[in-house]
Protein backbone atom coordinates (compact mmCIF):
# COMPACT_ATOMS: atom_id res chain seq x y z
CA UNK A 1 0.00 0.00 0.00
CA UNK A 2 2.94 2.32 0.86
CA UNK A 3 4.54 1.35 -2.40
CA UNK A 4 1.48 1.78 -4.35
CA UNK A 5 1.06 5.29 -2.32
CA UNK A 6 4.89 6.01 -2.86
CA UNK A 7 4.70 5.12 -6.18
CA UNK A 8 1.07 7.13 -7.38
CA UNK A 9 3.06 9.98 -4.98
CA UNK A 10 5.51 10.00 -7.14
CA UNK A 11 3.84 9.59 -10.33
CA UNK A 12 1.84 12.40 -9.19
CA UNK A 13 4.87 14.23 -8.18
CA UNK A 14 6.38 13.27 -11.28
CA UNK A 15 3.83 14.18 -13.57
CA UNK A 16 3.41 17.22 -11.39
CA UNK A 17 6.76 17.80 -12.23
CA UNK A 18 6.47 16.88 -15.89
CA UNK A 19 3.72 19.21 -16.19
CA UNK A 20 5.66 22.34 -13.90
CA UNK A 21 8.07 21.55 -16.83
CA UNK A 22 5.48 21.66 -19.80
CA UNK A 23 4.28 24.75 -18.02
CA UNK A 24 7.76 26.52 -18.00
CA UNK A 25 8.37 24.95 -21.27
CA UNK A 26 5.16 26.56 -22.39
CA UNK A 27 5.89 29.86 -20.71
CA UNK A 28 8.94 29.92 -21.98
CA UNK A 29 7.74 29.45 -25.65
CA UNK A 30 4.56 31.89 -24.61
CA UNK A 31 7.66 34.70 -23.52
CA UNK A 32 8.95 33.82 -26.47
CA UNK A 33 6.38 34.68 -28.96
CA UNK A 34 4.79 37.37 -26.81
CA UNK A 35 8.33 39.08 -27.04
CA UNK A 36 8.78 37.80 -30.69
CA UNK A 37 5.02 39.31 -31.61
CA UNK A 38 6.26 42.49 -29.08
CA UNK A 39 8.90 43.02 -31.39
CA UNK A 40 6.98 42.63 -34.45
CA UNK A 41 4.22 44.85 -32.79
CA UNK A 42 6.97 47.47 -31.91
CA UNK A 43 8.66 47.26 -35.50
CA UNK A 44 4.96 47.57 -37.24
CA UNK A 45 4.11 50.51 -34.98
CA UNK A 46 7.95 52.12 -35.30
CA UNK A 47 6.72 51.58 -38.77
CA UNK A 48 3.22 53.10 -38.47
CA UNK A 49 4.14 56.46 -36.82
CA UNK A 50 6.79 56.78 -39.00
CA UNK A 51 4.00 56.72 -41.73
CA UNK A 52 2.09 58.92 -39.42
CA UNK A 53 5.23 61.11 -39.61
CA UNK A 54 5.41 61.49 -42.83
CA UNK A 55 1.62 61.78 -43.62
CA UNK A 56 1.39 64.50 -41.13
CA UNK A 57 4.16 66.19 -42.57
CA UNK A 58 2.41 65.88 -46.06
CA UNK A 59 -0.47 67.19 -44.91
CA UNK A 60 1.40 70.02 -43.17
CA UNK A 61 2.77 70.84 -45.83
CA UNK A 62 -0.65 70.74 -48.20
CA UNK A 63 -2.15 72.54 -45.61
CA UNK A 64 0.28 75.20 -45.66
CA UNK A 65 0.12 75.65 -49.23
CA UNK A 66 -3.47 75.39 -49.04
CA UNK A 67 -3.07 78.41 -46.42
CA UNK A 68 -1.02 80.10 -48.86
CA UNK A 69 -3.07 79.97 -51.91
CA UNK A 70 -6.40 80.70 -49.66
CA UNK A 71 -4.53 83.55 -48.38
CA UNK A 72 -3.57 85.24 -51.99
CA UNK A 73 -7.15 84.35 -52.77
CA UNK A 74 -8.18 86.61 -49.86
CA UNK A 75 -5.88 89.33 -50.34
CA UNK A 76 -6.75 89.53 -53.95
CA UNK A 77 -10.58 89.10 -53.21
CA UNK A 78 -10.14 92.22 -50.15
CA UNK A 79 -8.42 94.63 -53.19
CA UNK A 80 -11.47 93.01 -55.84
CA UNK A 81 -13.94 94.17 -53.10
CA UNK A 82 -12.10 97.05 -52.30
CA UNK A 83 -11.79 98.64 -55.88
CA UNK A 84 -15.52 97.31 -56.40
CA UNK A 85 -16.76 99.36 -53.68
CA UNK A 86 -14.63 102.49 -54.52
CA UNK A 87 -15.92 102.10 -58.19
CA UNK A 88 -19.62 101.34 -56.83
CA UNK A 89 -19.32 104.91 -54.58
CA UNK A 90 -18.46 106.60 -57.52
CA UNK A 91 -21.07 105.10 -59.64
CA UNK A 92 -23.60 105.55 -57.17
CA UNK A 93 -22.13 109.57 -56.96
CA UNK A 94 -22.02 109.93 -60.21
CA UNK A 95 -25.59 108.03 -60.76
CA UNK A 96 -27.05 110.55 -57.40
CA UNK A 97 -25.57 113.67 -58.94
CA UNK A 98 -27.14 112.72 -62.96
CA UNK A 99 -30.55 111.74 -60.77
CA UNK A 100 -29.92 115.82 -59.60
CA UNK A 101 -29.65 116.57 -62.55
CA UNK A 102 -32.45 115.03 -64.44
CA UNK A 103 -34.68 116.20 -61.72
CA UNK A 104 -33.96 119.47 -62.20
CA UNK A 105 -33.91 119.41 -65.55
CA UNK A 106 -37.44 117.88 -64.80
CA UNK A 107 -38.52 120.67 -63.17
CA UNK A 108 -37.22 123.25 -65.44
CA UNK A 109 -39.38 121.48 -68.32
CA UNK A 110 -42.29 121.56 -66.00
CA UNK A 111 -41.83 125.04 -65.85
CA UNK A 112 -41.21 125.70 -69.69
CA UNK A 113 -43.96 123.85 -70.52
CA UNK A 114 -46.25 126.02 -68.24
CA UNK A 115 -44.56 128.69 -69.83
CA UNK A 116 -45.15 127.48 -73.10
CA UNK A 117 -48.45 126.73 -72.30
CA UNK A 118 -49.49 130.26 -71.05
CA UNK A 119 -47.40 131.38 -74.33
CA UNK A 120 -49.65 129.39 -76.59
CA UNK A 121 -52.57 130.91 -75.21
CA UNK A 122 -51.36 134.38 -75.43
CA UNK A 123 -50.87 133.42 -79.08
CA UNK A 124 -54.11 131.48 -79.61
CA UNK A 125 -56.03 135.20 -77.92
CA UNK A 126 -53.31 136.96 -80.50
CA UNK A 127 -53.98 134.79 -83.37
CA UNK A 128 -57.56 135.27 -82.76
CA UNK A 129 -57.74 139.02 -83.18
CA UNK A 130 -55.48 138.61 -85.92
CA UNK A 131 -57.59 136.99 -87.56
CA UNK A 132 -60.91 139.14 -87.03
CA UNK A 133 -59.01 141.56 -88.11
CA UNK A 134 -57.91 140.00 -91.34
CA UNK A 135 -61.53 139.15 -92.23
CA UNK A 136 -62.36 142.79 -91.58
CA UNK A 137 -59.60 143.74 -93.64
CA UNK A 138 -60.36 141.48 -96.11
CA UNK A 139 -63.65 142.14 -96.34
CA UNK A 140 -62.60 145.85 -96.64
CA UNK A 141 -60.11 145.20 -99.49
CA UNK A 142 -62.67 143.38 -101.46
CA UNK A 143 -65.51 146.50 -100.97
CA UNK A 144 -62.29 148.79 -102.33
CA UNK A 145 -61.52 146.02 -104.90
CA UNK A 146 -65.22 146.22 -106.43
CA UNK A 147 -64.67 150.41 -106.30
CA UNK A 148 -61.02 150.03 -108.12
CA UNK A 149 -62.96 147.76 -110.59
CA UNK A 150 -65.09 150.38 -111.70
CA UNK A 151 -62.67 153.01 -111.65
CA UNK A 152 -60.25 150.69 -113.41
CA UNK A 153 -63.27 150.15 -116.18
CA UNK A 154 -64.39 154.08 -116.92
CA UNK A 155 -60.41 154.36 -117.21
CA UNK A 156 -59.75 151.45 -119.76
CA UNK A 157 -62.72 152.88 -121.66
CA UNK A 158 -61.20 156.60 -121.57
CA UNK A 159 -57.97 155.40 -122.64
CA UNK A 160 -59.66 153.08 -125.47
CA UNK A 161 -60.31 156.18 -126.36
CA UNK A 162 -57.23 158.16 -126.49
CA UNK A 163 -55.50 155.59 -128.16
CA UNK A 164 -58.01 155.84 -130.85
CA UNK A 165 -56.71 159.66 -130.86
CA UNK A 166 -53.29 159.03 -130.60
CA UNK A 167 -53.59 156.02 -133.33
CA UNK A 168 -54.75 158.79 -135.50
CA UNK A 169 -52.10 161.19 -134.60
CA UNK A 170 -49.65 158.64 -135.28
CA UNK A 171 -50.48 158.21 -138.81
CA UNK A 172 -50.47 162.13 -139.47
CA UNK A 173 -47.05 161.82 -138.20
CA UNK A 174 -45.46 159.25 -140.27
CA UNK A 175 -46.54 160.78 -142.95
CA UNK A 176 -45.04 164.12 -141.51
CA UNK A 177 -41.68 162.22 -140.86
CA UNK A 178 -41.40 160.63 -144.73
CA UNK A 179 -41.69 163.98 -145.74
CA UNK A 180 -38.59 164.91 -143.62
CA UNK A 181 -36.90 161.74 -144.09
CA UNK A 182 -36.79 162.35 -147.61
CA UNK A 183 -35.75 165.93 -147.56
CA UNK A 184 -33.02 164.78 -145.10
CA UNK A 185 -32.16 161.70 -147.59
CA UNK A 186 -31.23 164.75 -149.88
CA UNK A 187 -29.44 166.55 -147.61
CA UNK A 188 -27.43 163.62 -146.93
CA UNK A 189 -26.43 163.06 -150.62
CA UNK A 190 -25.20 166.17 -150.83
CA UNK A 191 -23.27 166.23 -147.81
CA UNK A 192 -21.60 163.28 -149.05
CA UNK A 193 -20.86 164.62 -152.07
CA UNK A 194 -18.99 168.09 -149.94
CA UNK A 195 -17.41 165.74 -147.37
CA UNK A 196 -15.28 164.05 -150.57
CA UNK A 197 -14.35 167.04 -151.57
CA UNK A 198 -12.96 167.97 -147.85
CA UNK A 199 -11.19 164.55 -147.90
CA UNK A 200 -9.62 165.21 -151.30
CA UNK A 201 -8.29 168.39 -149.58
CA UNK A 202 -7.22 167.21 -146.32
CA UNK A 203 -5.51 164.17 -148.37
CA UNK A 204 -3.31 166.77 -149.96
CA UNK A 205 -2.92 168.94 -146.65
CA UNK A 206 -1.91 165.41 -145.13
CA UNK A 207 0.65 164.73 -147.59
CA UNK A 208 2.37 168.40 -147.51
CA UNK A 209 1.96 167.83 -143.04
CA UNK A 210 4.03 164.72 -143.58
CA UNK A 211 6.82 166.11 -145.51
CA UNK A 212 6.65 169.00 -143.29
CA UNK A 213 7.22 166.93 -140.30
CA UNK A 214 9.71 164.67 -141.88
CA UNK A 215 12.13 167.65 -142.51
CA UNK A 216 11.07 168.69 -138.78
CA UNK A 217 12.39 165.08 -138.01
CA UNK A 218 15.90 165.51 -140.09
CA UNK A 219 16.15 169.11 -138.58
CA UNK A 220 15.45 167.95 -135.00
CA UNK A 221 18.25 165.20 -135.61
CA UNK A 222 20.78 167.56 -136.35
CA UNK A 223 20.00 170.11 -133.80
CA UNK A 224 19.84 167.18 -130.75
CA UNK A 225 23.45 166.20 -132.40
CA UNK A 226 24.56 169.56 -132.26
CA UNK A 227 23.13 169.73 -128.49
CA UNK A 228 24.56 166.82 -127.45
CA UNK A 229 28.05 167.80 -128.70
CA UNK A 230 27.60 171.35 -127.26
CA UNK A 231 26.67 169.34 -123.84
CA UNK A 232 29.69 167.44 -123.74
CA UNK A 233 31.67 170.18 -124.09
CA UNK A 234 30.08 172.37 -121.73
CA UNK A 235 30.64 169.21 -119.34
CA UNK A 236 34.04 169.31 -119.33
CA UNK A 237 34.43 173.06 -119.41
CA UNK A 238 32.22 172.51 -115.87
CA UNK A 239 34.61 170.12 -114.31
CA UNK A 240 37.30 172.06 -115.58
CA UNK A 241 36.04 175.10 -113.77
CA UNK A 242 34.82 172.83 -110.50
CA UNK A 243 38.33 172.11 -110.36
CA UNK A 244 39.62 175.32 -110.97
CA UNK A 245 37.44 176.68 -108.04
CA UNK A 246 38.23 173.80 -105.43
CA UNK A 247 34.63 172.24 -105.37
CA UNK A 248 34.30 168.73 -105.18
CA UNK A 249 31.38 166.45 -106.26
CA UNK A 250 30.83 163.86 -104.05
CA UNK A 251 26.68 161.72 -104.29
CA UNK A 252 24.33 164.51 -105.20
CA UNK A 253 26.06 167.43 -103.64
CA UNK A 254 29.20 169.94 -104.36
CA UNK A 255 31.64 170.49 -101.41
CA UNK A 256 33.75 173.46 -101.60
CA UNK A 257 37.23 172.36 -99.20
CA UNK A 258 38.50 175.76 -97.74
CA UNK A 259 42.06 176.68 -97.87
CA UNK A 260 42.37 179.02 -95.61
CA UNK A 261 41.42 178.67 -91.35
CA UNK A 262 38.62 181.40 -89.41
CA UNK A 263 36.40 180.92 -86.93
CA UNK A 264 33.02 178.56 -87.29
CA UNK A 265 31.16 181.78 -87.88
CA UNK A 266 33.50 183.68 -89.85
CA UNK A 267 33.88 180.16 -91.96
CA UNK A 268 29.46 179.97 -92.45
CA UNK A 269 29.46 183.64 -93.57
CA UNK A 270 31.84 182.68 -96.05
CA UNK A 271 29.57 179.69 -96.95
CA UNK A 272 26.51 182.13 -97.25
CA UNK A 273 28.18 184.65 -99.03
CA UNK A 274 28.97 181.57 -102.01
CA UNK A 275 25.00 180.98 -101.86
CA UNK A 276 25.31 177.87 -99.52
CA UNK A 277 26.07 176.69 -95.81
CA UNK A 278 28.18 174.88 -93.96
CA UNK A 279 28.47 170.71 -94.71
CA UNK A 280 25.35 169.06 -93.39
CA UNK A 281 26.95 165.16 -92.72
CA UNK A 282 23.96 162.82 -92.76
CA UNK A 283 25.62 159.77 -93.95
CA UNK A 284 27.93 157.34 -93.12
CA UNK A 285 29.25 157.43 -96.97
CA UNK A 286 29.41 161.50 -96.39
CA UNK A 287 31.30 161.40 -93.09
CA UNK A 288 34.05 158.78 -95.32
CA UNK A 289 34.26 161.43 -97.88
CA UNK A 290 35.01 164.21 -95.21
CA UNK A 291 37.67 162.12 -93.48
CA UNK A 292 39.30 161.69 -96.52
CA UNK A 293 40.14 165.42 -97.41
CA UNK A 294 41.88 164.88 -94.24
CA UNK A 295 41.69 167.98 -93.14
CA UNK A 296 41.16 170.37 -89.42
CA UNK A 297 37.32 171.95 -90.90
CA UNK A 298 34.79 173.34 -89.22
CA UNK A 299 30.83 171.26 -89.77
CA UNK A 300 27.63 173.06 -89.86
CA UNK A 301 26.50 171.62 -85.82
CA UNK A 302 26.48 173.72 -82.72
CA UNK A 303 24.55 174.03 -79.76
CA UNK A 304 24.52 177.86 -79.78
CA UNK A 305 21.02 178.05 -79.12
CA UNK A 306 20.68 175.23 -76.08
CA UNK A 307 23.61 173.65 -74.24
CA UNK A 308 24.14 170.05 -74.94
CA UNK A 309 21.48 170.07 -77.93
CA UNK A 310 23.18 169.92 -80.90
CA UNK A 311 21.55 171.24 -84.14
CA UNK A 312 22.55 171.20 -88.07
CA UNK A 313 22.74 174.72 -89.42
CA UNK A 314 19.39 174.38 -91.17
CA UNK A 315 17.43 173.67 -87.76
CA UNK A 316 17.46 170.01 -87.81
CA UNK A 317 18.66 168.05 -84.98
CA UNK A 318 21.19 165.67 -85.10
CA UNK A 319 20.61 162.01 -85.67
CA UNK A 320 23.18 160.38 -87.18
CA UNK A 321 26.69 161.32 -84.90
CA UNK A 322 30.44 160.73 -85.11
CA UNK A 323 32.02 161.70 -82.31
CA UNK A 324 35.17 160.72 -80.81
CA UNK A 325 35.55 158.85 -77.78
CA UNK A 326 34.79 161.23 -74.55
CA UNK A 327 33.30 163.80 -76.82
CA UNK A 328 31.28 166.47 -76.71
CA UNK A 329 32.49 166.78 -73.23
CA UNK A 330 31.11 171.08 -73.07
CA UNK A 331 34.77 171.96 -71.25
CA UNK A 332 34.14 175.40 -71.41
CA UNK A 333 32.81 177.27 -73.80
CA UNK A 334 32.44 174.72 -76.24
CA UNK A 335 29.24 175.03 -78.65
CA UNK A 336 30.81 174.27 -82.50
CA UNK A 337 31.67 170.93 -83.70
CA UNK A 338 34.99 170.15 -86.11
CA UNK A 339 36.26 167.10 -87.31
CA UNK A 340 40.11 166.46 -86.98
CA UNK A 341 40.99 163.22 -89.31
CA UNK A 342 44.21 162.87 -87.68
CA UNK A 343 42.82 159.72 -86.21
CA UNK A 344 42.37 155.87 -88.45
CA UNK A 345 38.81 155.79 -86.66
CA UNK A 346 35.75 156.88 -88.79
CA UNK A 347 34.38 159.09 -85.16
CA UNK A 348 36.51 162.09 -85.58
CA UNK A 349 33.80 165.47 -84.73
CA UNK A 350 34.80 167.42 -81.64
CA UNK A 351 33.29 170.59 -79.96
CA UNK A 352 35.75 173.00 -79.25
CA UNK A 353 35.33 177.13 -79.04
CA UNK A 354 33.64 178.72 -81.45
CA UNK A 355 36.37 181.29 -81.74
CA UNK A 356 38.74 178.96 -83.01
CA UNK A 357 40.80 178.80 -86.16
CA UNK A 358 39.98 175.86 -88.64
CA UNK A 359 39.17 174.98 -92.17
CA UNK A 360 35.98 174.59 -93.57
CA UNK A 361 33.75 172.86 -95.93
CA UNK A 362 30.30 174.15 -97.56
CA UNK A 363 27.69 172.42 -99.09
CA UNK A 364 25.45 172.73 -102.14
CA UNK A 365 23.12 170.50 -103.82
CA UNK A 366 23.27 172.50 -107.10
CA UNK A 367 26.40 173.09 -109.04
CA UNK A 368 28.58 176.12 -107.71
Amino acid sequence: MEERIYANVSSTELSGIDREENQDTRTKRMQQTVVKATNRRSRLAVVCMGLLCVLLMTTNVVLYMYYINVKEEKNSLAQTIFSLRANFTAERETLLSSIRNLTEEKDQLKSSYQNLTEEKDQINKTLTKERDQLRSRYQNLTEEKDQINKTLTKERDQLRSRYQNLTEEKDQINKTLTEERDQLWSRYQNLIKEKDQIDKALTEERDQLRSRYQNLIKEKDQINRALTEEREQLRSRYQNLIKEIGWKKFGSSFYYISTEQKSWIEARKDCIKRGVDLVIINSREEQEFIKKQNKYVWIGLSDTEREGVWKWVDGSPLTTAFWKSGEPNSNGEEDCADSFSATSLLQTWNDASCSNQAGWVCESTLPY
